[in-house]
């Protein structure tokens, strides 16, 4: 998986229209600054020559709060709810040459997106990094709601050994080529103190781990933070990892 950051921006409110870089909000938080509540609108131009055996998403890791994303003036996406990553694939909207991404984002209240109350203004906007990613036919899931399609899940702690699995979510075409996934713990100080691999069989895989004497997180006395690589392989070629 790679990913192109898309910064650059034309955006409009109310029929006026600016170039604009991310991230970006269309309200201030400033005493006596305008405060709006509605629909705006997010274009991005651009140049791709998109490859058959490639697939390719928008990701936006925030918008507040209702995002609706056309690409080529085709619908491609809703998503609801302001803080958090999503992404839609795009690949058969896409054409070779210029394409237009226009994502209308929406910050009116609405019952059915939470908060509907808080103690922070609704301010609207794109506002975290948005990039465009390509990956292939065999990859690492992009498409289990915003995820990094790997998931860590402590099970038994004990400041003598802690167990814990890892499970990966995988994309495939059904008649694939053989993969392998290889997962590794890297310690706080960057060493990697456990390693396992697997054929893939299923479009899961599972690792189960176990650590002797964990350096535990203790706050900030001792912010020990331990670390995750997944690497998909085809034959000795790697085609996709996340860390």
């Amino acid at each position: 998986m790679t990913g192109t950051p898309l910064n650059r921006w034309r955006f409009t409110k109310e029929g006026r229209s600016e170039e604009i870089t991310l991230p970006h909000c269309w309200n201030r938080a400033e005493e006596g600054a305008a405060y709006y509540r509605g629909a705006c609108l997010y274009e991005c131009g651009i140049s791709l020559n998109p490859q058959p055996d490639r697939v390719y998403y928008a990701e936006f890791e925030g918008a507040a709060s209702l995002a609706r994303l056309s690409v080529n003036g085709r619908p491609a996406g809703e998503h609801r709810g302001g803080f958090s990553t999503f992404r839609f694939d795009i690949t058969p909207l896409l054409r070779s040459g210029n394409n237009t991404l226009s994502l209308t984002v929406d910050n009116s209240h609405r019952e059915d997106i939470y908060p509907l109350m808080a103690d922070f203004a609704f301010m609207g906007g794109l506002y975290r990094p948005a990039r465009l990613i390509e990956a292939g036919s065999s990859r690492i899931s992009l498409d289990d709601r915003g995820s990094e399609g790997v998931y860590v899940r402590q099970k038994k702690l004990t400041r003598k050994r802690v167990d814990f699995e890892v499970e990966v979510l995988l994309t495939r075409p059904a008649e694939g080529p053989d993969l392998t996934c290889r997962c590794v713990l890297i310690s706080p100080e960057g060493k990697r103190v456990i390693r396992k691999k697997q054929k893939v069989k299923e479009d899961r895989v599972l690792f189960e781990m176990t650590l002797e004497n964990p350096r535990l997180w203790e706050g900030r006395g001792d912010p020990a933070l331990y670390g995750v690589e997944v690497v998909l392989k085809e034959g000795k070629e790697e085609i996709d990892r996340r860390h």
